[in-house]
C-alpha cells in the first residue's frame, strides 16, 4: 500500500507516527517506511494472531473445504476493509489529504475515503473492484465501510466465514 501526495507535506511525519501508534494498538502489524517528501509505504500487513483463513476475496467462499480452514496471520477480505478504514480514520482525524492505493484497490483520493467495497462482476470469490464510492469525512465520524455479505475475515471483531 502506498500513501502518496500527502498534504500538507509537513504532516507526513505526523501521519507516519500516528499510523504506527495505531498499528501498535490494533490487531494488525506491518512494516512502514516514509519520507518527509510526502509518501509512506506500508508492506507485509498481517494479523497479530492466527485465525481461520480461506482467502482474501469479497463475498462468500467458493472453494470446497474438507475440514477446517488453516489458521494463518494473512488478512482476508473483511480484515482488509477494517485495515483500510484504520488508515483512513487516521487521515481524517489529522485532516490530511492523500492518495492511498494498493495493488488491488484505491482506498483514498485527497480528502475522500473509500466507504464501499464490492467485487468484480459481483461474483463470489472474485477480486475487488479497483475503485469504489468515495466521500469526504473530515471532521466527522465516518461509518464502517460497506462490503458484500459473506466476505471472509473479521471486521471490528465480527467474524465471517469461521470455517
Amino acid at each position: 500500500m502506498y500513501i502518496r501526495r500527502i498534504k500538507p507535506v509537513e504532516n507526513s511525519l505526523n501521519l507516519f507516527n500516528e499510523l504506527n501508534a495505531r498499528l501498535d494498538k490494533s490487531r494488525f502489524f506491518a512494516d512502514t517506511t516514509g519520507s518527509r517528501r510526502g509518501w509512506i509505504k506500508i508492506v507485509n500487513v498481517r494479523l497479530r494472531y492466527k485465525k481461520a483463513y480461506c482467502g482474501s476475496h469479497g463475498r462468500e467462499c467458493v472453494l470446497p473445504h474438507d475440514g477446517p480452514h488453516k489458521k494463518m496471520t494473512y488478512l482476508e477480505g473483511a480484515d482488509w476493509v477494517e485495515f483500510n478504514d484504520l488508515v483512513n480514520d487516521v487521515c481524517d482525524e489529522l485532516g490530511i489529504s492523500a492518495n492511498i492505493s494498493s495493488v488491488v484497490c484505491v482506498i483514498r483520493e485527497g480528502y475522500c475515503r473509500r466507504t464501499e467495497y464490492d467485487t468484480v462482476n459481483s461474483e463470489p470469490g472474485k477480486g475487488w473492484q479497483r475503485a469504489g464510492f468515495m466521500e469526504n469525512w473530515i471532521d466527522r465520524q465516518a461509518p464502517a465501510s460497506d462490503f458484500p455479505t459473506g466476505t471472509p475475515g473479521a471486521y471490528k471483531s465480527i467474524y465471517f466465514c469461521e470455517g
